[in-house]
C-alpha cells in the first residue's frame, strides 16, 4: 500500500523556540505553540507588534528553522508541496502587472 497523500492528512502546524526579528526589533522569543488540523486561531495585538511577521513565517513565506509542519521542518518543503497543504491570503495584495480585462 502506498503512503499517504500529504494533501489528505489531518496538519498539524508547530512552532518550538520560535523567535522572529525585524532589524534589530526582536517582535516574538521563543514560542513554543501548536495547531491541530480543525482548530481555529486568533491572533490579536496592536499595529507593529509582528502579527504579520508571524503569520508569513507560519505560511512558510519567510525562513524560519523552527517551524514545522506535519512533523518535518517547513524550510524543507518545496514550494509546490507546500501549496498544496496550506493556504494563505494577505490583506493587501501588490499587483505589479495589474491589468483591466474590459477596454478602456
Amino acid at each position: 500500500m502506498d503512503a499517504p497523500d500529504a494533501r489528505m492528512q489531518v496538519a498539524n502546524l508547530q512552532t518550538k523556540g520560535l523567535t522572529l526579528s525585524r532589524g534589530a526589533r526582536k517582535l516574538l522569543a521563543h514560542l513554543n505553540w501548536q495547531a491541530q488540523g480543525g482548530e481555529f486561531w486568533c491572533l490579536l495585538g496592536p499595529n507593529g507588534v509582528g502579527k504579520t511577521t508571524l503569520l508569513h513565517a507560519l505560511a512558510g513565506l519567510l525562513q524560519a528553522t523552527d517551524i514545522s509542519l506535519n512533523n518535518r521542518a517547513l524550510n524543507t518543503w518545496d514550494h509546490r508541496e507546500l501549496a498544496l497543504v496550506r493556504g494563505f491570503m494577505p490583506q493587501h495584495v501588490h499587483d505589479a502587472f495589474s491589468a483591466s480585462v474590459l477596454p478602456q
